[in-house]
């Protein structure tokens, strides 16, 4: 029944050559889904896997997280396991933190629930797509899109611009290299020298402390055996 799913489906396709689905085999790194399907590997690990073969089940039960590993490792030419916990303690999980943000959704994603919707990081802006069926005809290299999509990438372009162009003097929001916390405020390099200076004098303190106690400890050893050797003396 799967067979037979998958052969009808190769043929509404067009291609009905399974090698011509298989990703592995595009080693040209300018195709568009390389980068998309690398942060998938190295970082989120956003596999769609399936449950139990049953009649009302379409993808085999093989299509699980070991298979995309291996598609992983056939495509890049190294072994890859995404590294999901650094990935969610870097960004924030589902609490996510930091500027220079662009959230590209679409309202046909059939993702579009589990992606970002609104958000009030500094620098960062909510791009709604239109109708764009697969974030691969948004990344760079596809020429022949439609017009809605060509403007949200001009939205992208003109925000990352934003991004490196120097603040005024008078402008009140963070440069992106100033807000590298999720502190409101910036610190700066006096700040920064002086947490520098209060840390090697804790340090130093600390050591004397240290060096401190150790030679009370001595003093204390040494009378309680000189006490020890008088009194076997007498």
């Amino acid at each position: 029944q799967y067979a037979a799913l998958v052969s009808q489906l190769l043929e509404l396709s067009g291609m009905t050559d399974c090698d011509a689905w298989n990703i592995a085999t595009a080693t040209n790194p300018d195709d568009s889904f390389r980068p998309t399907f690398y942060l998938d590997c190295s970082s989120f690990g956003q596999f769609e896997t399936a449950g139990t073969d049953s009649p009302t089940t379409i993808v085999s039960h093989k299509v699980n997280y070991l298979w995309y590993l291996s598609v992983c490792e056939d495509l890049f030419g190294t072994v890859l396991v995404p590294n999901v916990d650094q990935t969610n303690t870097v960004y924030g999980a589902l609490e996510p933190w930091g500027t220079n943000y662009a959230f590209v959704t679409s309202t046909s994603d059939p993702f579009r629930a589990l992606v970002v919707n609104e958000t009030t990081l500094p620098q960062s802006e909510i791009i709604r797509v239109a109708t764009l069926t697969s974030i691969f005809s948004f990344l760079p290299g596809d020429t022949d899109i439609p017009t809605n999509v060509r403007e949200a990438r001009s939205k992208v372009l003109s925000l990352m611009e934003s991004w490196l162009t120097p603040p005024s003097h008078d402008s009140s929001s963070p440069s992106p290299m100033q807000s590298i916390t999720p502190s409101s405020t910036a610190t700066t390099q006096s700040e920064l020298s002086g947490i520098s200076w209060t840390l090697y004098l804790l340090m130093f303190v600390g050591v004397a402390c240290c060096l401190l106690l150790t030679a009370i400890m001595v003093l204390a050893i040494m009378q309680f055996t000189q006490q020890k050797l008088r009194a076997q003396r007498v």
